[in-house]
């Protein structure tokens, strides 16, 4: 592709006292062949010393402070001040292969319906972002599949600012999975994709939102309810059993990953009455996932309770 035809794109890169971090995401979105057009990099209140090492770049970004107000709000500042026809979003503690902006671009060119582009990862630092010969097969990610689980990470996506203005900013009143309530919004109306290359870099850090287990719960729950409220299910009954099904497996397997295996039983036995039917292999982490997990964590609240 033409370097000289390619499409303005804006990132925008959220951070909360992530100095240590922050520079390799700002170093990666800098070394793109396809330069984009605007780095925002949105201060959500940090009390360490990221602005000092953001004041390094000088004006290769654009640095916006706020008041400490959570993620869903630094992205929507972002989308706010940024003027690209393409918005990435990168997170701090994450990285992006050099080419990723090309190749997604390269991908969006030869299927213009899609309007959001995620890419595959690999678990950065220990297997950093690498760019497959082959050119990456494209894999049409449709609403009923995202409505189970999000497949999407989100510092993998672009997408076409005249989606994000069809359907709106993120909801600030999400905690943990606002990322995925957005995703759907625009698939319901809109193409979405993947492109199979692992050229994000996503690391799992100790502090994520997928470890706080509450939030996330509270979250999940809350996106099936505005699901329901837009009457989006139709007559797809056995889909939001499975959507409602999955959203208990989830939180089955963080309260168990959080010591909480009394709370873990309930949101299985919750789960399968939701949907009793297998997941597919690609929906959960293991093979008969909440089979497997019933006796693991009966037998650790067996331990707890002799302890």
């Amino acid at each position: 592709m033409n370097t000289m035809s390619m499409p303005t794109i804006s990132v925008i890169i959220p951070t909360f006292n992530s100095a240590a971090l922050i520079t390799s995401a700002v170093e990666s979105a800098l070394a793109q062949t396809v330069p984009p057009a605007e780095i925002l990099v949105i201060d959500d209140g940090s009390t360490d010393n990221t602005r000092e090492r953001l004041s390094l770049y000088g004006i290769r970004i654009r640095y916006l402070y706020q008041p400490n107000r959570g993620v869903a709000a630094a992205r929507n500042l972002g989308l706010k001040e940024a003027t690209g026809e393409f918005i990435a979003f990168l997170d701090a503690d994450d990285v992006w292969h050099p080419r990723k902006l090309q190749r997604q671009l390269a991908a969006m060119a030869a299927n213009p319906d899609i309007s959001l582009l995620a890419t595959s990862t690999s678990n950065w630092p220990n297997d950093p972002p690498v760019d497959p010969p082959a050119a990456g097969a494209i894999h049409r990610m449709t609403w009923q599949k995202l409505a189970v689980k999000n497949h999407l990470v989100t510092s993998s996506i672009i997408v076409r600012r005249a989606a994000l203005a069809q359907v709106g900013d993120f909801d600030t009143a999400l905690h943990g999975p606002e990322d995925h309530d957005l995703w759907l919004r625009i698939a319901e109306t809109a193409a979405v994709a993947i492109l199979e290359a692992p050229l994000t870099g996503y690391r799992d850090t100790p502090g994520s939102l997928s470890r706080q287990a509450q939030t996330m719960r509270a979250g999940m729950r809350q996106i099936l309810r505005k699901l329901d409220q837009r009457g989006v299910w139709g007559n797809q009954r056995w889909l939001r059993r499975k959507a409602y099904g999955y959203c208990d497996y989830s939180c089955a397997y963080m309260a168990g990953a959080a010591g909480l295996p009394a709370q873990a039983l309930g949101d299985l036995a919750r789960s399968i009455f939701w949907y009793p039917l297998p997941y597919h292999r690609s929906e959960v982490r293991f093979p008969l996932a909440r089979l497997r997990m019933l006796p693991m964590n009966l037998a650790r609240l067996l331990r707890l309770r002799r302890n």
